[in-house]
Parts: structure tokens; sequence; C-alpha cells
């Protein structure tokens, strides 16, 4: 279980540092719409259907151990969340990739999300 610890540590130090620096804004202000958050949204949506799918394999008795639920979650949640990432990285394919590129056109695409 040292998995489990050490990631139920991590979580506990992250909470810990976003209420020490005031937490999260909650709110329509707060709500970007733009590839990152999409990515991230996409990913929460999936994890969330995985766990769902999961706990009811769960109590239907199709995994005989932890370590075979957990593979089971691996193979349907990991292509998912890689697939998620693909709307942002062709857009940035598209706005400075390949023979386009300069330091430049990358910045101007990327500091939008930092706002």
């Amino acid at each position: 279980m040292l998995v489990g610890g050490v990631a139920a540590g991590l979580a506990v130090s992250f909470l810990g540092g976003v209420w020490s620096a005031g937490g999260w804004q909650i709110g329509p202000e707060s709500q970007k719409n733009d590839l990152v958050s999409r990515v991230f949204d996409t990913q929460e949506a999936e994890l969330r259907a995985a766990f769902g799918e999961q706990a009811v394999k769960l109590r239907a008795g199709e995994f005989a151990t932890e370590k075979q639920a957990e593979a089971w979650m691996s193979e349907r949640y990991q292509p998912k969340a890689e697939a998620a990432w693909m709307p942002l990285i062709e857009a940035h394919y598209a706005a400075y990739g390949g023979e386009q590129w300069n330091a430049e056109k990358q910045a101007a695409t990327i500091e939008r999300y930092a706002k």
C-alpha cells in the first residue's frame, strides 16, 4: 500500500498548498473555455466514467486483486486521457509547428493559457 500512501501524501500536500495560497477561485468568472480547460474537462469526465464502470465491475467480482482492478483502470482510462490532449496538440502544431516554428509564435500561442 506504499503507492496509495504516497499518493495520499501528495494529495494532502497539494491541497494544503492550494489552501494556503487562498484556495481555488470558484464561480462563473473562473470558468475558462480554452483548449487547456477542455483537455482537463475531458480527462475528468473520462476518469469519473471509468471510476463508475470500475465500481460496477468490483461489486460484480470481476477483479480478484487490486492489481487486476488497477490494470483494468489503466487500460480503460489511459488511452482516453492521452486522446484528450490531441485537439490542443493539433492546434499548437497548426499555429507554430514544423517549418513555421519560431519562439515568438510558440510564446504567443501558449501565453494566453497563463491568463
